[in-house]
């Protein structure tokens, strides 16, 4: 039983292992909006930016080097990958410092709080058949506890650290998205004034051609 626990313990550490390792493979077939990617096509050529949809059998995506909406066969990509670089709404690179201010630790804290006690739980079980088969193993045991509570927060909290990213990488996006949004307002404001002071000055000059 002891070998069994700390056989839990190396298939947590495996899956945090997984869930930790570079660039995942993702699937062309349901791609997550707003997900960074790395396309490379069938012709050998490299694409990168941010996914909008699956369009029938296209993929829309907002290209890194145009910045403009692009279509891609399905049939055409060898395979998709998710982008080392992160990205914004218009396919412009966010660089870690600046997701790294919308961080937040919540549910890293929440996850790993919840895997603490879920593993704890088990530890317990597992201590109790340790004890129950053989008393003089109430080191095992209590060891047992304290591994697998330790290997249920660590495993949760990466889980949780995962969704902290992500949130902050929307706000990151959210944030940017709102001050062009903002700049354009203001520059359409001033064209519009600009267009008024042209037919106000237009007008005077009609109506001082109009008096001679």
């Amino acid at each position: 039983m002891w070998r069994k626990s700390i056989s839990i313990v190396a298939v947590l550490a495996l899956l945090l292992q997984t869930a930790c390792s570079g660039s995942r493979s993702l699937s062309v077939d349901d791609p997550q909006p707003q997900t960074s990617v790395r396309i490379t096509l069938k012709d050998g050529s490299v694409k990168e930016g941010i996914i909008i949809k699956k369009e029938d059998n296209q993929l829309l995506y907002v290209d890194a080097a145009t910045h403009k909406t692009e279509r891609v066969n399905i049939s055409a990509i060898r395979d998709m990958n998710e982008s080392d670089q992160v990205y914004d709404f218009a396919g412009n690179p966010i660089p870690e410092s600046e997701i790294s201010a919308h961080k937040s630790l919540t549910k890293t804290l929440l996850y790993g709080a919840g895997g603490l006690i879920l593993g704890v739980a088990v530890g317990i079980g597992t201590g109790l058949v340790i004890v129950s088969s053989d008393t003089t193993q109430a080191v095992a045991a209590n060891a047992a506890i304290g591994v697998l509570g330790v290997a249920g927060a660590w495993y949760f909290g990466s889980i949780g650290a995962d969704q902290d990213y992500e949130d902050a990488v929307f706000k990151a996006r959210k944030d940017r998205y709102l001050v062009e949004k903002k700049q354009m307002e203001q520059e359409k404001k001033k064209l519009e004034e600009l267009k008024k002071e042209k037919e106000r000055l237009l007008k005077k000059k009609m109506q001082k051609e109009g008096k001679k």
